[in-house]
């Protein structure tokens, strides 16, 4: 071969050393001949290679550099590629490596393999990734997840991260568990979350069996995949990384968006779930969730995905949800009334609905029934409830009394038209009945407006009571003089 400009045979010897290649060098004239096997003469032909340079005839120089632990010639060459640094060759030499390149790819290369070998805390780790990935969209939720790690694509489905130890390990955790749990690894997305919803997802359900225990994220991967959504879902800090298909990331992106903006809105300490709801055949998603507001049942949010109604809410709002829209979905043109419990006992509305032979279901809302059905049996039902409720006489005590209870009935009876009175005067107590509780409420609102009258009168007359043509008097902590004056 012909000796490159700028170079002596003693460099080719002491490259060849360091490469641990048994050969021999001969000058000839211009040229120089290379004596050895043909594998070792065919390894050195690739060092002599990268002193040219193919597009500019522009001859290279070389360099050693140190030896990183656990990082071939091949590797670091793919890694400073990736840092935008591109040399002719780069070859391991016993101890380190040999560069090739022009002087300010050697510099670059040189300074960045310096300061991996000075900085202790970085680390580095190979992974394989399916072939669909990109190094782009690796090294983009990199970023999005504010890790510390490079990225370098060593071959199609295998690659080396560079960075902090714990960044590291743990990017290399969460994607070697995604790419085993048969996730399409095209799409991603990652989601700041709240404080909430970040301390739920942290925290763990003990069982007997520590085998068992649960997180808050268990639930959440759990509930996603109850819905079909073959997505992996990671956790680093406050931050989630969704990892699937397309369409399934947005729809798990749009879920767990609304479960932060939730969770994070809400006082109450029940969990808040994501569940499938049964469809109703015809209803837009507008229709249902109008219907279950006006039944008044609680969801935070219902979202629709490939034909499936998704809730997010309690236990029992996805459960009230759940009742009601089953109910509808056999047949969706029934309609639906509240009814006061007050008015109709559980018991009481099954004997209707039988006796009457009513096409009627009926859901507990807590202090109310939903009642569903075809508009004229609920018309029915209604008008046999509001009847029987009118027949009622509804009790009330009113205790504690600080006036006369006698002389407080009789001011009821003649004042309020339409109730009953019975007194308990020993006991200092009313009992009030009428079928209407308006009437009750005005009886116990002029109870507080005579007892509150009565409580501005001169101190001096509570020390004396009348009862008939017997005068009592009370001298605890009064003045004599005042009270016989």
């Amino acid at each position: 071969f012909a000796l490159p400009e700028g170079t002596e045979i003693e460099q080719f010897e002491t490259i060849a050393g360091l490469m641990e290649l048994k050969l021999k060098f001969e000058p000839v004239g211009e040229r120089v001949f290379m004596i050895g096997t043909a594998q070792d003469i065919g390894e050195f032909e690739q060092v002599l290679s990268g002193f040219i340079s193919e597009r500019s005839g522009i001859v290279n120089e070389f360099r050693f550099v140190k030896k990183l632990s656990g990082v071939d010639a091949e590797t670091l060459k793919a890694y400073l590629l990736a840092k935008n640094i591109e040399l002719s060759g780069v070859f391991d030499v016993s101890g380190g490596y040999l560069l090739i390149g022009s002087v300010d790819s050697l510099d670059g290369a040189q300074s960045i393999i310096e300061y991996l070998l000075d900085n202790q805390q970085v680390h580095f780790a190979y992974i394989d990734l399916p072939s669909t990935l990109t190094t782009e969209v690796l090294q983009a939720m990199v970023g999005d997840l504010l890790l510390e790690v490079s990225v370098a694509q060593i071959t199609p489905t295998r690659y080396l991260l560079v960075g902090t130890g714990e960044d590291v390990e743990n990017l290399k955790s969460v994607l070697s568990q995604a790419v085993t749990e048969d996730t399409q690894f095209l799409s991603y997305a990652v989601i700041l979350v709240g404080a909430k919803l970040n301390e739920d997802l942290s925290r763990v359900y003990r069982y007997e069996s520590p085998e068992e225990n649960r997180t808050g994220l268990d639930d959440l991967r759990d509930s996603l995949m109850n819905l079909g959504l073959s997505v992996f879902l990671g956790r680093f800090d406050n931050r989630l990384v969704i990892v699937g298909q397309t369409e399934e990331v947005d729809i798990a992106r749009e879920l767990i968006t609304d479960l932060n903006q939730t969770v994070g809105s809400t006082e109450s300490s029940e969990r808040v779930r994501i569940e499938d709801l049964p469809p109703v055949s015809g209803w837009s998603l507008e229709q249902i969730t109008e219907f279950l507001e006006a039944a008044e049942i609680q969801l935070r949010s219902i979202i629709e995905y490939s034909g499936r109604l998704i809730g997010i809410g309690t236990q029992v709002g996805l459960e009230n949800a759940r009742a009601a829209l089953s109910i509808l979905a056999v047949d969706s043109k029934r309609e639906s009334v509240r009814v006061e419990k007050s008015l109709v006992s559980d018991i009481q509305l099954q004997e209707i609905i039988s006796k009457l032979s009513l096409e009627v279901d009926y859901i507990d809302l807590d202090r109310q029934w939903l009642l569903i059905g075809d508009p004229e049996s609920l018309m029915i039902i209604t008008r046999t409830i509001e009847e029987a409720a009118a027949d009622k006489e509804i009790s009330r005590y009113i205790t504690d009394l600080t006036v006369n209870p006698q002389e407080l009935a009789d001011l009821l009876r003649e004042s309020i038209e339409g109730i009953t009175v019975q007194t308990f005067t020993d006991l200092q107590m009313l009992l009030i009945k009428s079928k209407s509780s308006a009437l009750l409420d005005a009886a116990e609102e002029m109870v507080r407006d005579v007892q509150e009258s009565r409580k501005a009168i001169d101190p001096l007359e509570k020390g004396v009571v009348v009862e008939g043509s017997t005068v009592r008097i009370n001298v605890a902590d009064q003045d004599l003089e005042s009270l016989l004056r």
